[in-house]
């Protein structure tokens, strides 16, 4: 009986240890003075201070905060020791207790020590208020920086990945109505720590990054649904799926294919080229360190020659980088090819982007039901070696909102096709001005290209419109935004913002074929339509806040039409006293 009691105790006591083990740990439980005197003098258009009597359920005091009404965000930021220990929990979770919600949402935002602007920040899903006690919960798994919300998460680099274990400052924020302040009670931050299937899973995708190779994605066309089980099968061909074009699975042709289905391509000879599309899903295939490769069989069954196309979503959504390639017509050829020959106006696709799809293309159909099979379709990457170790990004300057010198090639963060572009591309060159504002000369011969880099926007067209930047959040009142720019057969240059009500734009008119310093007050823009010669008729809002920014530009005949950007900076500036009379 004895034992049987000892055994009993010591069960009790190892499932209490468990339990305390699993239980949420309090990051804040807003009792100490000098964490209210903290919080305080670091809420924005908010007041904050201790409460005994609403909101608490722990320990003997809340955290009362009154957001004030009519301001577009109003925040609180939480900073120190209670970031601590973050990377060993699942979510957070808050209490809290309001009276005069009604509809009001609160939003988490984790900045680390990398995070510089909005898009390397992270912000979690808003949750809606309700009026009375409750508790909000947001998950800390799979924390993805807001500018790198397109592909698998499997396929971010480590980079993209917000890092809790060096949490600098979370906010939590919201928009306040109009006609009264928002007041809410918060208690009892808390950590839920991580289950044991989070670990193991945590585990395992440490030792999948671990790789030196890994497949990003998979076609064997077994399962009977052709995509790997994902997208819609047979649709997305340049050709309406008609007589000249008929995609099947079937059992492949000739010898040395053992698997039991292939995808099949059958065309007339009149179709002249004929293409099946592959879905990548949005799957991010080279996160910066990696190069891609495709690799497939092929069976030829009467075509003159093939091609793949391979198809950023970003930085544009025309990107066609293509590779020709041959196949011996009668028999199935293993085909590996590495994203470096995919070339779209001489480059390469653009390292850490999300992919729309993997176009395999057949041309010259020698006969009426010519075909071409293809099957175990794999688009992998491989861990680049001897890379230099990235840099750490340093904190923006007080009143800095952005700044980008195009020096880092791993951190070139705009985008062509913003708002839309199908004529243009943006690319990161070496070259640019130096320290001192010269310019960079070209690289000779056989020698390393220079450490300094530009933003080079081409367009491919002539007499048209072209456009390049990205998104961005900034206040428009006090700010200004400065660049140097070099602009070659093109006309209309122009800076354009995204406003809550529309586009904005100015024409600044630096002399084209040399570089100039361009700065322009982000309180002087006109609505979008405006042409230069019009003047600004009406003036931004002093509470309007852009989304984005980019550059456009009209290119002239010349067929050789560009704009080079380089030292990109939005800066607060104080407003200059006012002179005395």
């Amino acid at each position: 009986m004895r034992i049987s009691c000892s055994l009993l105790l010591a069960a009790l006591s190892l499932s209490s240890m468990l339990r305390a083990e699993d239980a949420p740990r309090v990051a804040l439980g807003f009792e100490k003075a000098e964490e209210i005197e903290a919080l305080a003098k670091a809420a924005e258009n908010a007041a904050a201070e201790a409460s005994a009597d609403k909101g608490v359920t722990e320990g003997k005091q809340s955290l009362k905060v009154a957001f004030k009404q009519n301001t577009q965000w109003s925040s609180l930021a939480l900073s120190g020791e209670c970031l601590k220990g973050w990377d060993g929990a699942e979510a957070v979770a808050l209490d809290v207790f309001t009276e005069n919600a009604e509809g009001a949402e609160l939003s988490f935002e984790l900045q680390d020590s990398q995070s510089r602007d909005y898009a390397t920040r992270c912000t979690l899903p808003a949750v809606k208020l309700a009026k009375g006690a409750q508790t909000l919960t947001w998950k800390l798994t799979h924390l993805r920086r807001n500018g790198k919300e397109s592909g698998d998460w499997e396929s971010l680099a480590p980079a993209d990945k917000l890092a809790l274990r060096d949490l600098v400052k979370v906010k939590i924020f919201t928009t306040p109505p109009k006609d009264r302040d928002l007041v809410v009670w918060f208690d009892n931050l808390r950590l839920t720590p991580k289950s044991p299937e989070a670990l193991a899973a945590e585990k395992k995708e440490s030792e999948a990054n671990s790789a030196a190779e890994q497949v990003a994605y998979s076609a064997n066309f077994e399962n009977g649904k052709g995509l790997g089980g994902e997208g819609v099968p047979f649709k997305g061909n340049w050709l309406p799926l008609d007589k000249n074009v008929l995609p099947e699975l079937a059992a492949p042709l000739g010898k040395g294919n053992d698997s039991k289905l292939a995808l099949t391509v059958k065309a007339a000879k009149q179709a002249g080229a004929v293409c099946m599309e592959l879905p990548l899903h949005g799957t991010v295939v080279e996160p910066e360190g990696w190069d891609g490769v495709v690799s497939l069989r092929i069976y030829n069954g009467g075509f003159k020659a093939f091609q793949m196309s391979y198809s950023p979503v970003i930085p544009s959504d025309i990107t066609f980088h293509r590779v020709d390639f041959d196949a011996p017509k009668g028999a199935w050829t293993a085909i590996e090819i590495p994203l470096d020959k995919f070339l779209y106006h001489g480059r390469r696709p653009r390292r850490g982007c999300p992919q729309e799809y993997l176009c395999l293309i057949g041309m010259g159909p020698e006969a009426d039901g010519s075909v071409f099979q293809f099957d175990d379709v794999k688009v992998k990457r491989v861990k680049r070696a001897g890379l230099p170790a990235a840099e750490p990004k340093a904190a923006l300057p007080e009143g800095v909102a952005y700044a980008q010198s195009f020096d880092d090639a791993a951190d070139f963060d705009l985008e062509s096709f913003y708002p839309a572009t199908r004529n243009a591309n943006v690319f990161r060159v070496a070259g640019g001005l130096d320290a001192d504002g010269k310019p960079v000369p070209a690289a000779k011969e056989g020698a390393a290209a220079p450490e300094r880099g530009a933003l080079e926007l081409p367009c491919y067209e002539k007499n048209q419109e072209f456009s390049g930047g990205r998104s961005l959040s900034f206040a428009g009142e006090g700010h200004v935004i400065e660049f140097d720019c070099l602009l070659e057969g093109v006309t209309d240059f122009a800076v354009v913002v995204r406003g809550a009500k529309g586009r904005w734009r100015q024409y600044p008119t630096p002399e084209a074929g040399k570089w100039v310093r361009v700065t322009v007050s982000a309180e002087e823009f006109a609505p979008f339509g405006t042409a230069p010669k019009d003047g600004i008729e009406k003036k931004l809002s002093k509470a309007e806040r852009f989304g984005g920014l980019f550059f456009s530009a009209t290119a002239d005949g010349s067929g050789a039409s560009r704009v080079l950007i380089d030292n990109l900076t939005v800066k607060r500036v104080e407003p200059q006293p006012t002179k005395k009379e």
